[in-house]
């Protein structure tokens, strides 16, 4: 159903944040976008040459990488070229390099003068088979002429490794890594409407009285929801039944090739499902990528496995048996679960699919622990590890499984935190939390990088306050245990902590980091009267402070409501760290001009005319100025605007300044140009002070 819908997608830069309604939802208000000024789509990315497009499992990459691929084919330059391949389909290095480094368009670019576009689709799911496709793309990009090539990358957020980051930024200048944004209410309503539901929005306020907008905000499981309304005019009630139920929808519907044939099929979903489950098992425990419907004397691919090796046997399907046949097997390959690989290759149509019916088939064959342990945990470190790879299957397994879970959260608790935990229950939470805090408590540091904090909000339950309370508050705790603690909090917000916080934060005394981390998790709270406890930190007035990171949540917790535009003005200095893109950053990149009124233009103009030579203002200074400069455009009728905006141009002129900055100089151009009237009334208050002067 995704590829359905021509949906405009959004990408925000990782690590930053972009609003989201109580209900999950990309917020709306007004008809106006809550977005922070940073949010993109992909056409705007055409200016880089190197972007890397982040997300959870079914956000909906692949979708905006095939789609823009397509985007791009129709408007490539005379002797341009596109290259788009799918990573997950090779399971060596030595395929990888044939196909991609060692091809005919490879050669021809290399000897040319023309531009590459390459799309590289699936990054997560090849590193679950060539563990060092990362290195080797790091290796080989250098030697390729890569000033002439336009690279994009689709991979998990959670998987993209950091190294391979810091290597294209050095080949590259920069590399921008964002993350696929959520679908916003509009785009679930739409996608409702085109898939034949009679009243939209009875089928959004369906998801809001289950509270299963998290469900509806994913292309993948937002199919589920749509088929399964459709079918039975109701929801599941978590994210297993949701998978069971549309895993076998998907088994009733024949995929593409065989609904155009006519061919049906003559097993039962059920029936599917059970083969479909063995197969998921095999291919996700056994590191095989694809089914090989083809003559084996034709060579099998090493990343596949034989229709033949899958067939024998029975599967248990309520009281009765299946005889699991190739005939059968074909019958299930022909369902929606799956989707072409190539000439007699067939491959998982998702990849939660997979990670999903390979748990279902563990715990319907009620595998023991001691049996599935070796399969899922790595036989280093004393078996206490899960393999990587097995991580989101670990997870669904722990869901089902008890005695899993326990397991799993007594070693990598964190790969609990993917698409299996909306099915966690408020005890399981609270025992995978425990685990955590224990865990870091006793020195071991959570494979979970820092900017995927936000992950810890799949472990919100009713109880977690009182759960993390004492290591927010006990300056004993070991201070790695309080960050996570404090992490937990911000990414579920919980607004009961936020005293304790605001305390931590304004404490003098205590680590500088929990007080960072303190700060920004109040910046991110609800509470008035506790946001306002910050005000002392925006004015430098609650002890040192070398990083403004204090200041910036300051700021952030009290900007508009609790500042004018004239204290907040008098603020806004040049960074003590300019090579920290930090809270304070962020503040006046995302907060100042988006939370600001017209009325504090006359304010702010005055602040702009202050500043010094634009030339020496590199990063949020001189963004900022030109988001003055364009709030002011825009509202040039508001009283004082028109004149301060001339001020602000004549203080520009006198020290031979730009106006606006290279960056943004041409679109904003354009803009005036188009508006005589707009013109007209910024001259008339120019005129007499260029008198003047």
């Amino acid at each position: 159903m995704a590829k359905t819908f021509d949906w405009k997608r959004f990408w925000c830069p990782r690590g930053e944040s972009f609003e989201i309604s109580d209900r999950g939802f990309l917020s709306d208000p007004g008809g106006k976008w809550g977005f922070n000024s940073n949010l993109v789509t992909f056409d705007r990315l055409a200016e880089f040459p190197c972007a890397v497009l982040l997300g959870e499992p079914g956000i909906g990459k692949s979708w905006t990488l095939e789609h823009e691929s397509a985007e791009v084919q129709k408007s490539l330059t005379a002797g341009a070229e596109l290259m788009s391949v799918d990573l997950r389909s090779f399971s060596s290095d030595t395929r990888l390099m044939a196909t991609l480094f060692e091809s005919e368009t490879f050669d021809r670019w290399k000897k040319g003068d023309w531009t590459l576009h390459l799309f590289l689709d699936s990054l997560d799911e090849c590193l679950l088979r060539i563990n060092n496709v990362a290195a080797l793309l790091a290796d080989e990009l250098p030697k390729q002429p890569y000033s002439r090539l336009c690279l994009r990358i689709a991979c998990r957020t959670a998987s993209w490794p950091t190294f391979l980051e810091r290597e294209l930024e050095k080949l590259f200048g920069e590399s921008h890594a964002y993350e696929l944004v959520p679908l916003r209410r509009r785009d679930v309503e739409r996608a409702a409407e085109e898939s034949g539901i009679a009243d939209p929005k009875a089928f959004l306020r369906k998801i809001d009285e289950l509270d299963v907008s998290s469900l509806a905000i994913k292309p993948v499981t937002l199919n589920f929801l749509i088929s399964t309304y459709l079918q039975d005019g109701d929801f599941p009630k978590d994210h297993l039944a949701l998978y069971e139920k549309g895993c076998k929808i998907l088994c009733e519907e024949p995929n593409e090739s065989r609904r155009a044939a006519g061919k049906k099929g003559r097993l039962s979903p059920d029936q599917r499902l059970a083969i479909a489950s063995r197969i998921a098992a095999v291919t996700q425990l056994c590191k095989r990528f694809a089914v090989y419907t083809g003559p084996e004397a034709d060579g099998v691919p090493p990343e596949d496995v034989l229709i033949g090796d899958l067939a024998g046997g029975f599967e248990r399907v309520g009281d009765d048996d299946v005889e699991v046949s190739e005939s059968a097997l074909w019958d299930v390959l022909g369902t929606g679960l799956f989707s072409s690989r190539g000439a007699d290759r067939l491959g998982w149509a998702h990849l939660t699919y997979a990670e999903f019916l390979a748990a279902r088939y563990c715990t319907r064959r009620k595998m023991p622990v001691a049996q599935m342990r070796p399969l899922l945990f790595h036989p280093s470190d004393q078996g206490r590890r899960l393999i990587p790879q097995l991580h989101e299957v670990a997870a669904w397994i722990s869901v089902m499984d008890p005695e899993i879970l326990k397991a799993v959260a007594g070693s990598d608790p964190e790969a609990l935190l993917g698409a299996a935990a909306a099915s966690l229950s408020d005890d399981q939470r609270r025992l995978i939390v425990d685990s955590m805090l224990q865990q870091t408590s006793e020195g071991r540091m959570l494979h979970l990088r820092p900017e995927f904090f936000w992950l810890f909000g799949k472990l919100k339950h009713p109880q977690l306050s009182d759960q993390l309370r004492p290591y927010v508050t006990d300056a004993n705790r070991p201070i790695g245990t309080r960050h996570v603690a404090i992490s937990m909090a911000r990414a579920c917000e919980i607004e009961e902590l936020g005293p304790d916080l605001a305390d931590l934060a304004l404490n003098e005394s205590a680590d500088a980091g929990l007080r960072s981390s303190a700060a920004a998790t109040v910046a991110d709270l609800t509470s008035r009267v506790v946001k306002d406890r910050l005000r002392p930190l925006a004015f430098g007035e609650a002890g040192e402070d070398p990083r403004d990171e204090l200041k910036g949540s300051g700021l952030r917790a009290i900007w508009p409501e609790s500042l004018t535009a004239s204290e907040l003005f008098s603020l806004l200095t040049e960074r003590k760290d300019q090579s920290l893109s930090g809270t304070y950053s962020r503040f006046m990149y995302d907060d100042v001009i988006h939370k600001a009124s017209p009325r504090d233009l006359p304010v702010a103009l005055e602040w702009f005319a202050k500043q010094g030579s634009r030339r020496d203002l590199i990063g949020p200074i001189d963004y900022l100025m030109d988001r003055i400069f364009e709030f002011a455009w825009d509202n040039l009728d508001e009283p004082g605007v028109a004149s301060g905006l001339a001020a602000a141009i004549v203080s520009r002129l006198r020290i031979y300044d730009e106006l606006f900055s290279n960056d943004h100089n041409r679109e904003f151009a354009t803009k005036v140009q188009n508006d005589q009237e707009r013109r007209r009334t910024l001259l008339k208050a120019l005129f007499p002070q260029l008198a003047e002067h």
